[in-house]
């Protein structure tokens, strides 16, 4: 979560520690969730985000479950916006959508398994390197999964 929050250049406060991959991020001035996807693909370098729920609300907390760690549901109760890789559709979309749909701002944005793990990956090697200095640590890029129709 450190590498892709410093990546993406937010600026706020970690509410919680980092733990199985599930952390809270409060942001220091609101964006709304449409301006963060696109954010998102931009500073980080993902051809497409997709997202369920509310797009124009403003977010303040953010539920940050890079990979597909779970805990969806539970972060949208107190978070107005879940990053994560993956979801399973019929649960956590259908959540946010019911939620938005009862007048509570909520949604998720899904980046993509790997593309939500890959810039804590690029600090990886720095850490390696802090805790073992002299040992080569490199960070290998490795794309995106899948291709886009706006990519042929």
């Amino acid at each position: 979560a450190v590498g892709e929050v410093t990546h993406f250049g937010l600026r706020g406060t970690w509410v919680n520690e980092h733990k199985y991959g599930v952390s809270e991020f409060v942001l220091e001035t609101p964006m709304t969730v449409r301006d963060i996807a696109k954010a998102l693909e931009k500073n980080l370098n993902i051809a497409h985000v997709r997202i369920c729920g509310s797009t124009d609300h403003m977010v303040k907390r953010i539920g940050l479950n890079f990979g597909t760690p779970g805990h969806v549901e539970e972060k949208l109760e107190h978070c107005e916006l879940v990053l994560t890789g993956e979801i399973v559709e019929w649960i956590h979309a259908e959540f946010a959508r019911d939620c938005t749909q009862l007048g509570i701002p909520r949604a998720i944005i899904v980046m993509g398994h790997t593309c939500s793990e890959r810039d804590g990956m690029r600090i990886l090697p720095e850490i390696i390197q802090q805790h073992f200095p002299g040992t080569e640590a490199k960070y290998f890029e490795s794309g995106d999964a899948y291709t886009f129709t706006d990519q042929l």
